[in-house]
């Protein structure tokens, strides 16, 4: 594939967020080919989550992510559909749901951190570890920037 010349390492014109959305369509494609369970990039992070935090209620997970209550509400249902999450009514509050992992769902998390593992040393393989933990920690601030932004703009 023949790097397109708007790409050059040379070209710090780039806008960052189209060098992350071409990152993430690769991304995307990289993990359609290496995992059997079909999993799309909305429903990724409410996985991660239930696996890394545990039980959450609904409103909890569309809210870490930024989601509306509507596209949350459609990841999740997807996500029950494909036996990964199960929902239940919350004993505290009959008008919320929690959401929790179920054994499938737990395996696939774990399947898909070795897939995540190998597509990041794809990446960052020549990487020194300084500059890994660099990025990151950039990478994690541009995340927090960008929550303050919605916040203020909503």
């Amino acid at each position: 594939m023949e790097i397109p010349k708007e790409f050059e390492k040379s070209n710090y014109d780039i806008k960052i967020t189209f060098l992350m959305a071409s990152i993430l369509r690769m991304h995307k494609e990289f993990l359609s080919k290496e995992m059997k369970e079909k999993i799309t990039p909305g429903e990724f992070p409410f996985l991660m989550l239930l696996h890394i935090e545990g039980n959450k209620t609904q409103k909890d997970m569309a809210s870490t992510f930024c989601f509306t209550q509507s596209n949350a509400a459609k990841a999740i249902r997807n996500l029950e559909d494909k036996g990964l999450i199960v929902r239940k009514m919350d004993d505290n509050n009959r008008r919320q749901k929690i959401v929790s992992l179920t054994e499938k769902g737990e395996k696939i998390c774990k399947q898909t951190l070795k897939i995540e593992d190998k597509w990041e040393e794809l990446l960052t393989g020549k990487f020194a570890q300084e500059e890994k933990k660099f990025l990151k920690e950039a990478l994690y601030t541009m995340f927090l920037e960008s929550i303050k932004a919605k916040e203020q703009n909503m």
